[in-house]
C-alpha cells in the first residue's frame, strides 16, 4: 500500500487580518520599546520578526493606487489586500514561513 505523504497545513488556520493587527500593534508599541532599551530579540523569539509566519509577505506587499495592492514578487495588481493575502499562498507558497509563529494566536 501506497501511503500519502503527510502535509502539515496547520499554517493555512491562521487568520490573516489578526495577524496585521497584532503586527501593527507590535509596530507601534513593542519593538520601538525594544530598540530604544537597547535590547535586540533573539531570533526564536515568538515576537522576532524571523518567527512571523507572514513577515516576508508584508515586505512584499505594496499600496499601488488606492485600495489596490500590488504583488512585488510578480507585479500582479489586486482590488484589495486580502485578495493579494490569497494570492501569495495560491502562487508564493513557498513565501510563507510554514513553521513561523502565528501573531494572531
Amino acid at each position: 500500500l501506497a501511503h500519502e505523504p503527510v502535509v502539515d497545513e496547520s499554517w493555512k488556520r491562521c487568520d490573516r487580518a489578526r495577524c496585521r493587527q497584532a503586527r501593527g500593534i507590535l509596530d507601534e508599541e513593542f519593538y520601538p520599546e525594544v530598540s530604544d532599551a537597547g535590547y535586540r530579540l533573539p531570533r526564536n523569539c515568538p515576537f522576532s520578526k524571523d518567527q512571523d509566519m507572514y513577515y516576508d509577505n508584508e515586505l512584499h506587499k505594496k499600496e499601488a493606487r488606492y485600495q489596490n495592492w500590488r504583488c512585488v514578487y510578480c507585479n500582479k495588481v489586486f482590488k484589495t489586500e486580502e485578495y493579494l493575502e490569497k494570492h501569495f499562498e495560491n502562487r508564493h507558497p513557498a513565501t510563507i514561513k510554514k513553521n513561523g509563529v502565528c501573531l494572531a494566536d
